[in-house]
């Protein structure tokens, strides 16, 4: 793959991670009502009831936290994203986003007195007690590189 096209992609799917959105609305088509019959309607009762999660973005710079309160919503690490510079360059060379699989540190402080400190790895969920607000800090001892997490958002209840 040339250079050129490499930038391309990565700045497809980069672009919509720098923050410049605020949020992510779900996607969806318009139907019209007067082009659809009822056969068509009533063949697709199955696949139209199923909702993607919503996709949230979290940017936290190279020695620095961030701080999310989650109440009644737990959190799926889906894709992490961090820099990476090559040893051998000078201090002039450019930082390259990289595909990550470590994982990032959070502490957690909840409103019912839990509160520990623990590290996420991608596709696992944050363990957020159900009905009670919790703080969650990543990289709260302000190490590590430049990252950019991207989570899928779920409803959590207590049992």
């Amino acid at each position: 793959m040339s250079t050129d096209k490499l930038f391309i992609l990565l700045l497809v799917v980069l672009l919509p991670l720098t923050g410049c959105l605020d949020t992510v609305e779900p996607a969806g088509a318009e139907s019209n009502d007067d082009a659809e019959s009822n056969d068509d309607a009533e063949s697709n009762d199955d696949t139209d009831s199923h909702e993607s999660p919503d996709i949230l973005t979290l940017h936290v710079q190279a020695n620095d936290n961030r701080t999310i309160l989650l109440n009644g919503t737990t959190l799926k690490l889906e894709t992490l994203y961090q820099t990476f510079s090559s040893p051998e360059c000078s201090f002039d060379c450019p930082e390259h986003w990289v595909l990550s699989n470590v994982a990032i540190g959070f502490s957690m402080d909840c409103a019912d007195g839990t509160n520990f400190t623990s590290s996420i790895y991608t596709n696992y969920y944050l363990p957020i007690i159900g009905g009670t607000e919790c703080e969650i800090i990543f990289n709260p001892d302000n190490i590590g590189k430049e990252t950019i997490m991207l989570f899928s958002a779920h409803s959590v209840a207590a049992l």
